[in-house]
């Protein structure tokens, strides 16, 4: 979009521009246009490196059904005891239905809360974890341990030897989290969060439908998961 409003606005400029005596384009070395080419470049490259951390986010086992079942996405922070019996008690039932018959597609949303001062770090901490495929080891890892960091004043050391016995090369993680590479990924996900006003943790969404607090259950999501789609009575 700014590049197609750039190029209107240049055509609409050279419009203008009067014919008599039109100005000499300034002379650039080579050198210069090279690193104005590497700098467009750059900035233009999709972040495949954030893409990548969100796909492994996502649970599923049987791409090619990946259209016909449903979507379960969480809306979570790492640091509320709610999302923790979810993550604990029903999670795990779910994923394993995924694993063992494609049931549907399971995919996580941080939305750490202000009240929650650790909870940017775990979520941060998590999404380095996915930049090395070993996502939901970490979720399982970071809510099994919430107890040992959620009141500590500096949880980051804690949190990075979570992901390193999760499995997370220990330099890139402490690489990932030291220069908070996926803050960008993260401030996304509070934004879709807060566009569907997901205030009260956790929210789980089957399909199209918010699930009830009291659906959030094994049996609330397992039925939610079986009549997804069809029409509500």
């Amino acid at each position: 979009m700014r590049l197609a409003a750039l190029s209107s606005l240049l055509l609409v400029l050279g419009a203008c521009t009067p014919d008599r005596d039109p100005p000499r384009a300034p002379r650039i070395s080579v050198r210069d246009s090279i690193r104005v080419r590497r700098e467009a470049a750059v900035a233009l490259r999709p972040d495949t490196f954030g893409t990548r951390v969100d796909s492994q986010r996502i649970f599923r086992v049987n791409m090619a059904a990946e259209g016909a079942v449903p979507w379960v996405i969480v809306i979570a922070d790492f640091q509320c005891q709610a999302c923790r019996r979810l993550a604990l008690d029903v999670l795990p039932s779910i994923r394993r239905d995924i694993a063992e018959r494609g049931v549907a597609q399971l995919a996580y949303v941080n939305a750490p809360q202000e009240a929650h001062f650790n909870a940017r770090f775990a979520a941060h901490a998590a999404l380095c974890a996915a930049s090395a495929g070993r996502f939901w080891e970490m979720h399982d890892s970071l809510f099994a341990a919430l107890p040992r960091w959620d009141r500590t004043p500096d949880p980051q050391p804690f949190m990075d030897s979570l992901a390193i016995a999760a499995g997370v090369p220990d330099d890139v993680q402490h690489d990932c989290t030291r220069r908070q590479r996926l803050l960008r990924v993260l401030e996304g996900d509070i934004r879709r969060s807060e566009r569907v006003g997901a205030t009260d943790l956790p929210v789980v969404f089957v399909g199209e439908r918010r699930l009830r607090p009291t659906e959030l259950t094994v049996e609330g999501v397992r039925a939610a998961i079986a009549t997804a789609g069809q029409p509500s009575r």
